[in-house]
């Protein structure tokens, strides 16, 4: 499996992930923390964002596998979260409780999402 590299918005620098800092996660625990929601089907890993994503961070980083159709719904539930049409590659906004969201399209069935509590 090789890395991903993710541009970070938040701090203007490239980060690289590491392949073995990915822990699982499931569909529900994503909905449940970042108030959208995932089918079921989607495949999540969790990764540190940043040298200092720790529990008590306030980052909330993964990776989500899923079909195509998975994907666009999603984007689109972020769209309308924050008030922001996405486009092909991904957006970055502000949801209604000042939560800044970035995701990343690495492919069409392969995204990065990025929530950064406030």
């Amino acid at each position: 499996m090789s890395c991903i590299r993710v541009l970070s918005v938040f701090t203007g620098s490239m980060l690289v992930i590491s392949c073995s800092a990915y822990r699982p996660e499931n569909p529900e625990y994503f909905s449940k923390v970042t108030d959208l929601s995932i089918c079921k089907s989607a495949n999540i890993k969790n990764f540190q964002y940043g040298k200092n994503d720790y529990s008590s961070d306030p980052t909330y980083a993964v990776q989500i596998t899923a079909d195509k159709p998975c994907l666009d719904r999603l984007t689109l539930e972020v769209s309308r979260a924050i008030d922001k049409k996405c486009g092909l590659s991904g957006c970055f906004g502000q949801d209604g409780n000042m939560d800044f969201i970035q995701v990343e399209r690495i492919s069409a069935d392969r995204m990065i999402f990025v929530k950064l509590f406030t």
